[in-house]
């Protein structure tokens, strides 16, 4: 298999066996925790393009965090409404879970 596009929360990653890739926060998820993602919409099977609709139902995505939460960049938000005296800063870091894609495999027919 070549790759795949798998969907984590409504984000969608091309991924390959052996990738590093961040999704949002696990909140439960702990360092050498597996995942299993069941919603891959597509997948590269030799020379065989396989689609979903829109969920492949016979593949799965097998995943171990490598790290648990990574804070980015701060962002900051700036709130004005002129000639009212109104302002307001606000700053906010997304955090995101590290994960490594360790196989996708076709899982028996349900």
């Amino acid at each position: 298999m070549n790759h795949a596009i798998l969907e984590v929360n409504s984000k969608q990653f091309i991924i390959n066996k052996g990738d590093t890739i961040l999704i949002d926060y696990v909140k439960n998820g702990i360092k050498g925790s597996k995942l299993l993602f069941k919603s891959i919409l597509y997948i590269l099977e030799g020379q065989l393009n396989v689609f979903g609709k829109p969920y492949l139902q016979n593949y799965q995505a097998e995943a171990i965090i490598t790290r648990e939460c990574i804070k980015e960049k701060k962002i900051i938000v700036f709130k004005k409404k002129r000639r009212k005296g109104y302002h307001k800063t606000i700053g906010h870091r997304q955090k995101y879970t590290e994960i490594k894609i360790v196989n996708i495999v076709k899982c028996k027919g349900e």
